[in-house]
């Protein structure tokens, strides 16, 4: 008697299941993934200028080192030339180049200044 109701019971779990990842109102009732799925990634605001020399570093290490590119592709990149994006720059108050900041939902999180080595923007991006 007793497995004849755990195997039932096994079943109609295993059932409900089933019927409640086929359809967008099971278990998860869709908004669940509906969040999910709407999530729009953090931005990465990159301020830069063409005359500094280690905004030039940083560039060609974010194509050269693969898992450093890696990583700021899961971002919204953003570039911002620190001599002409002047409404952003005092927005965000940025007073030196490169200055990497990170926002989601409009809020800065955290921000780097300067550049020395892509292990260290890797620490910071993570």
């Amino acid at each position: 008697m007793y497995y004849v109701r755990f195997f039932t019971l096994s079943i109609l779990i295993s059932l409900l299941a089933l019927k409640g990842f086929s359809q967008a109102d099971g278990f998860f009732g869709g908004s669940e993934m509906d969040f999910l799925m709407s999530k729009k990634p953090a931005k990465l605001m990159i301020f830069t200028a063409d005359w500094c020399g280690p905004c030039k570093a940083a560039k060609q290490a974010m194509k050269q080192d693969v898992s450093l590119k890696r990583i700021v592709e899961s971002y919204e990149v953003l570039e911002y030339n620190f001599d002409v994006a002047i409404p952003m720059k005092k927005k965000y108050n940025v007073r030196k180049v490169p200055t990497f900041i990170i926002v989601t939902d409009g809020e800065e999180i955290k921000r780097q200044v300067g550049f020395s080595s892509a292990s260290k923007l890797k620490n910071f991006l993570d």
